[in-house]
């Protein structure tokens, strides 16, 4: 199986060899088993299915399809989706199935933007000048991906303003998943506040007695980013923008909370949140702005259910594409709230019942580190790593670690994992259709057309920035 960017998954026939060599580091066994001793237990006979017996009997995709998962509210199962039945296919196949018949655009002032990106970072001092953090931001080029999502900026100077928040996003979500360990919700949510504040006017952070926690340079330099953002656009209408940041936010503390909890979230309710912690209607909401000169589609869209449909599939897309790309990199970190990362988690705690207790018991606080160290175990065989034993659980708990870790080893977790990123994007394909069915419906004239831009330059130019992006690689 090989994942984007040729990321090998190891043989489950080594993950056993590396489990007993590690139990017997320990100086112990499972359950008084080792893992050789469950292979022979399990045996190669016909009946009995050996964790590296997998793919013998494909399972019949019309059974699959009826079994799958809820989708979204408002998607439909297509006939041209991606089905949840490969058999160690390459992912790169999956991917390059992604349905988007936009055609590219390219902004005709694209030219002036990598010196405006580099001249944005450095004026605020996002990073330390030639640190790992500063070559990773700008190798990641994202003036490509905004190029071709804001195409019709009116001027070089709205492209820029697009350009800017962008990068300002993406900044602020890398140092919120480095400073996850580091502060609570609750102090990353006082920050949004103040981040708020700025962009309804009612804080100036360049004044000394606004600034929050000054010592802390990277927290000074995107309040005083975000104010300079603020003022470029605080002539115009910027209501629609500013609901897609207060949105932004709140599933920022969503997050924030569940990471804090290893909280491993419905699908359903992952979807819903989705929609919101990628910025990506914010984002919208800025490009109909930059493309009127200040206008504000809200009221419009918000009086019609098809208008709003198509802002929200566009959102969803762009999203779940990004989580399909973002895959490698995000299991590397640790991240769970990614849609193949819940789907599969889901997928598995389904084979092993005494793992869904684990997984989803949201009211007792005792699970929480068997269950980080359980999520921890996983990624790390996801990846081909040799797996990392907790060693600050209390005795039952590692008692029971021991346990469920043997159990997830003889699950067909690559088959499930296979499918949770088919599924993936057979949602995405299916919600790029129920878009176009949307825009169908939805009121001719002008705010349709704007509209209609936005959503599809986004989602034709995230797709391509996240195919060649070093920030996926």
């Amino acid at each position: 199986m090989i994942l984007n960017k040729n990321i090998a998954f190891i043989n489950p026939k080594t993950y056993f060899q590396a489990f007993d060599v590690i139990l017997q580091r320990r100086g112990g066994v499972l359950e008084n088993q080792s893992s050789s001793a469950l292979r022979e237990r399990t045996g190669s006979g016909s009946n009995v299915t050996t964790p590296y017996r997998r793919y013998q009997s494909p399972p019949d995709p019309a059974t699959l399809a009826a079994k799958s998962e809820p989708r979204l509210s408002g998607t439909s199962t297509s006939e041209t989706s991606v089905t949840a039945t490969l058999s160690r296919a390459s992912y790169k196949e999956i991917l390059d199935t992604i349905y988007c018949p936009f055609p590219p655009e390219k902004s005709p002032f694209q030219g002036d933007l990598p010196e405006g990106e580099r001249s944005f970072a450095e004026k605020f001092a996002f990073f330390e000048r030639g640190s790992d953090l500063e070559n990773h931001f700008f190798k990641a080029k994202f003036y490509n991906l905004v190029s071709g999502a804001y195409p019709k900026a009116s001027t070089s100077a709205k492209l820029q303003i697009a350009n800017d928040f962008v990068d300002w996003l993406f900044v602020h979500d890398d140092f919120r998943e480095l400073a996850a360990k580091a502060l609570t919700p609750t102090q990353i949510e006082q920050f949004n506040n103040i981040l708020q504040e700025i962009l309804t006017g009612n804080r100036n952070p360049n004044s000394a007695h606004t600034l929050f926690e000054p010592t802390d340079l990277q927290k000074v330099a995107l309040q005083k980013a975000f104010f300079n953002i603020y003022q470029r656009i605080s002539s115009g209408d910027i209501g629609y923008i500013v609901k897609g940041v207060q949105q932004y936010f709140q599933a920022n503390k969503w997050e924030a909370q569940n990471r804090q909890n290893a909280t491993i979230p419905a699908r359903n309710e992952f979807l819903d949140n989705r929609r919101h912690t990628s910025a990506v209607g914010a984002c919208i909401a800025l490009d109909y702005f930059v493309q009127t000169d200040g206008e504000n589609p809200e009221k419009a869209i918000s009086n019609n259910v098809f208008l709003e449909g198509m802002v929200a599939k566009a959102i969803d897309v762009v999203g779940l594409v990004n989580d399909v790309y973002s895959f490698k990199k995000e299991i590397q970190e640790g991240i769970v709230e990614n849609n193949v990362t819940v789907t599969f988690l889901h997928k598995l705690a389904d084979k092993v019942p005494d793992l869904k207790k684990i997984f989803f018991d949201n009211e007792n606080a005792n699970v929480v580190p068997l269950r980080k160290a359980l999520i921890q175990f996983i990624f790390e065989l996801l990846q081909g790593k040799e797996p990392t034993l907790p060693i600050s659980l209390d005795s039952s708990s590692q008692a029971l670690f021991d346990t469920l870790s043997k159990q997830i080893l003889a699950q067909p977790y690559q088959e499930l994992l296979d499918q949770s990123f088919a599924e993936t994007v057979s949602l995405i394909n299916d919600l790029t259709r129920t878009y176009e069915s949307q825009k169908k419906l939805a009121p001719a004239g002008r705010v349709k057309d704007i509209l209609a831009d936005c959503c599809e330059n986004w989602m034709k130019s995230n797709l391509d920035w996240s195919r060649n992006t070093y920030r996926y690689a």
